[in-house]
């Protein structure tokens, strides 16, 4: 699996930057850019004010901009505002969202290309 370092980011600290790395991380402070990483968690105190972009994003606490994972949840008590990409959405009571969700599809070449497999295989076997 990738993403086996794991990042914190504590409460009551403030990062002014992007943060990009192949590793899961924990947002407890506030972080104020673009965050690209493997895992993404937003603790209750949390607050992200910029894109986030991962394999699985979780959100407890706030994020201001957009989120792009393939599966992105939203907890009881979180707050989202922006755009949502992803190919799975779980939102609990009690979450906050407001903006527009986009489910992402898998590529017409990659659909195409598992497909002919599939009936090759078939012919054959």
């Amino acid at each position: 699996m990738t993403g086996t370092t794991a990042s914190h980011i504590a409460e009551g600290t403030t990062v002014d930057g992007g943060i990009s790395g192949d590793c899961q991380l924990q947002v407890d402070g506030i972080v104020r850019g673009d965050v690209a990483v493997t895992l993404l968690s937003v603790g209750e105190d949390g607050k992200i004010e910029g894109a986030c972009k991962a394999e699985s994003v979780e959100v407890r606490g706030r994020v201001l901009g957009s989120i792009s994972a393939k599966q992105v949840k939203l907890l009881a008590g979180c707050n989202v505002e922006g755009e949502i990409s992803h190919e799975q959405l779980i939102i609990e009571p009690g979450a906050i969202f407001e903006g527009r969700s986009l489910r992402l599809q898998r590529p017409v070449a990659a659909l195409a290309s598992s497909t002919t497999k599939e009936v090759t295989g078939q012919k054959s076997g």
